[in-house]
């Protein structure tokens, strides 16, 4: 038991690490979406955004799994549809590229249907996409999905995803091992890389969800694996995700920041991608590496902000924001914090340490200017 919750904490640890660089690469990417872009590249964009997205809830869900947190804190809720929709798009280029058809039939009464844990069933639909691309040389591949209740009273539902492809399809009797670890059917054997572990770990997740995940001959040769997991719906949810058109989310604000902004983080990535987001937003902005030189740069000049980073080595950022307090008092500038990890600081302790606000990696533009133009007016709320 004791190496299995090891392995748990070094998911979690691996999880977290990767937050960092997915937060750069979802500003990097809402940077890009700023410009001037044909449409063939805003649809690229929308889907690198997206993919982006679904794998910083992955992560948030490994890290809470392997916390102390509870199953609520872990759940990350998501329309069916959307994950659908997102998995589709990402997967489109490479069945175009071996001349494959991937094709949607979406029940429209999917609508409004979501599930817990999302980046489960994420990751479910993205292995059997990707082992029906894999595997099917020419043909088509079908995803579908549809509710087994209807109507505009129901609350609680059986969904049914399927993914059928034109492939080789199974022998007798592969189906009955397939969902095992390191199993491979007929079709895999051949030059076709493979580990043998999409499959089973699809069904490993969908049990996470209270589904399961089945194997059935396709109507005329292939393979059909289909979905069946209870889904919920909130009865005042109308809208289609599917009508949504996709806009980089730019930094639209209202107005020019009017501020002086110091950032802190020993990150240089980092700071390049807020320096240019900020100077995006009409502040003046000036960056340091350590605490040591931010309190240097406190001392001899005025900001009306401070952004810093709580993961810095030497001196954490809740360690340098205590520090300037005590140093500075009342003059000091309103700190916001921004980290990838919201979940494992006390927020009644970095409030106390004189931390204004924390705003969580990947940052939204959007919101972020909202943050800052909020902070830059008095207001007190911590978590963004």
């Amino acid at each position: 038991m004791s190496d299995l919750r090891d392995i748990d904490q070094k998911l979690a640890l691996l999880a977290h690490d990767l937050r960092t660089p997915l937060s750069a690469m979802r500003l990097t990417a809402d940077l890009i979406g700023i410009g001037t872009l044909s449409d063939d590249q805003r649809d690229y964009l929308r889907v690198l955004v997206s993919s982006i997205d679904s794998l910083s809830v992955m992560t948030t869900e490994l890290v809470n799994a392997a916390s102390k947190a509870s199953h609520e804190a872990a759940a990350t809720r998501v329309e069916v549809l959307r994950i659908l929709k997102d998995q589709t798009d990402l997967f489109r280029v490479s069945a175009e590229q071996k001349g494959l058809e991937l094709a949607v039939d979406l029940d429209p009464a999917c609508v409004g249907w979501s599930v817990d844990r999302s980046g489960n069933l994420t990751r479910a639909v993205a292995a059997l996409l990707h082992n029906a691309i894999k595997y099917t040389e020419s043909g088509r591949i079908v995803l579908r999905a549809s509710p087994c209740v209807s109507g505009s009273n129901v609350s609680h539902t059986l969904l049914q995803i399927s993914v059928e492809d034109s492939g080789p399809g199974l022998e007798a009797g592969e189906a009955e091992r397939l969902f095992r670890p390191f199993v491979r059917g007929s079709a895999g054997q051949d030059d076709t890389p493979g580990t043998g572990l999409g499959l089973w770990g699809a069904s490993e997740l969908l049990k996470e969800l209270g589904g399961e995940l089945q194997v059935f001959p396709g109507k005329e040769r292939g393979s059909r694996f289909v979905i069946t997991l209870p889904a919920r719906r909130d009865l005042e949810i109308d809208e289609d995700p599917m009508d949504e058109d996709f806009q980089p989310e730019r930094p639209a604000p209202e107005g020019p920041l009017d501020a002086r902004i110091l950032v802190v983080d020993d990150n240089s990535t980092n700071r390049r991608l807020l320096l240019a987001l900020l100077e995006s937003f009409g502040a003046e902005c000036v960056d340091v590496a350590s605490g040591a030189e931010a309190r240097e740069a406190l001392s001899r000049e005025r900001f009306d902000l401070i952004l810093l980073d709580l993961n810095m080595p030497g001196m954490s950022g809740q360690e340098c924001a205590r520090a300037w307090v005590a140093e500075f008092g009342d003059s000091l500038a309103p700190i916001i914090a921004v980290t990838a990890a919201v979940e494992t600081n006390d927020l009644a302790s970095l409030r106390a340490d004189g931390i204004r606000q924390l705003v969580s990696k990947p940052i939204s533009p959007a919101s972020f200017y909202r943050v800052l133009a909020d902070a830059l007016s008095g207001a007190n709320d911590l978590v963004v």
